[in-house]
């Protein structure tokens, strides 16, 4: 995706410095600054925990207009790494604390959407996201968490938490899987 430059806002101004702060740290591929016309972001999206996924999944939709979502999730004990592809660019990578959180994020991802496929790592830590998105009726597969093959870090993710590139390899994994007939 070409480097734009989008104006946004929040519906609710008293969260404009916090959704500076999120923007400045999700601003690879925009110049993103909070101003007049814009993208009016809506106040659910502005806070803590999984709310720079929600927010850059958010704005690349509406810049982009793609709607197809991957997301490859490694779950950890103390911290979840998170990788989002929207029809093969990916839109968000980081590590985010707080399973519930996660999980809220998730389920709001899947009303911004037209499509959404959920790929986590096989492991126990995996049991409480997979329970909270199956009370809602949001399919995740599970992928094994041993997947092989080359790591990540000749395309440059050498400085990317471990959780980060496993969750990219888990979403490749899964779409591989997905192609293969395996899910």
């Amino acid at each position: 995706m070409p480097r734009r430059s989008v104006k946004v806002k929040a519906s609710c101004p008293e969260k404009n410095a916090l959704l500076s702060r999120l923007l400045r740290e999700i601003s690879d591929l925009f110049v993103l600054s909070v101003d007049g016309d814009a993208i009016v972001v809506p106040c659910r999206y502005i806070g803590e925990g999984g709310a720079k996924l929600l927010l850059s999944v958010f704005l690349y939709t509406r810049v982009s207009g793609l709607k197809e979502l991957v997301l490859g999730v490694d779950p950890g004990e103390s911290s979840t790494g998170i990788v989002a592809i929207l029809e093969g660019y990916i839109v968000y990578k980081d590590v985010v604390h707080g399973r519930r959180e996660l999980a809220d994020a998730i389920l709001e991802l899947s009303k911004l959407v037209e499509k959404m496929e959920v790929y986590i790592g096989a492991s126990p830590s995996a049991r409480p996201i997979l329970e909270e998105l199956g009370r809602h009726g949001v399919k995740a597969v599970t992928v094994p968490e041993s997947v092989h093959g080359g790591g990540v870090e000749h395309l440059g993710w050498r400085r990317v938490p471990r959780h980060v590139r496993d969750a990219l390899k888990i979403a490749l994994a899964g779409l591989y899987m997905k192609s293969a007939g395996e899910t």
